[in-house]
C-alpha cells in the first residue's frame, strides 16, 4: 500500500511540483533541501498506485529535483519522493504517474 502523504511534527510534505517524461527516462521537479539529494530517495511501483512501492537507486540529484533514469518505455510507473531529515521525521510527496517515451 502506497504511503499516504505526511506532516510530521508539523513539517510540510514534499510536494512535486513538475513531471517530464522522456527516452528511458523521467524528471521530478520539487523543492529539494540539499541539491546532492541528501535525505531524499525516489520510491518507484509497477503495480499501480497503490501497489507496492520500492526504493529506486538510477536516480541524480540537482538543485531542481531528480532525474530516474534506466525505466522501460510505454510502461507505466507511480512514483514519489520521501525526505529524511535524519532526526526521525520522514516526509512524502503524492505520488505521480510516469510514462517514459520515445
Amino acid at each position: 500500500m502506497a504511503p499516504s502523504p505526511s506532516t510530521p511534527n508539523g513539517r510540510p510534505k514534499s510536494d512535486i511540483t513538475g513531471v517530464t517524461t522522456g527516452d528511458r527516462q523521467a524528471r521530478l521537479n520539487f523543492a529539494i533541501k540539499s541539491a546532492n539529494g541528501k535525505g531524499h530517495s525516489v520510491r518507484l511501483s509497477e503495480a499501480g498506485e497503490k501497489g507496492a512501492y520500492a526504493l529506486y537507486s538510477g536516480v541524480s540529484y540537482d538543485s531542481k529535483g531528480a532525474s530516474i533514469k534506466g525505466l522501460t518505455n510505454g510502461k507505466t510507473y507511480y512514483a514519489y519522493i520521501e525526505y529524511n531529515d535524519g532526526k526521525g521525521n520522514i516526509s512524502r510527496s503524492k505520488p505521480v504517474q510516469l510514462i517514459p517515451h520515445k
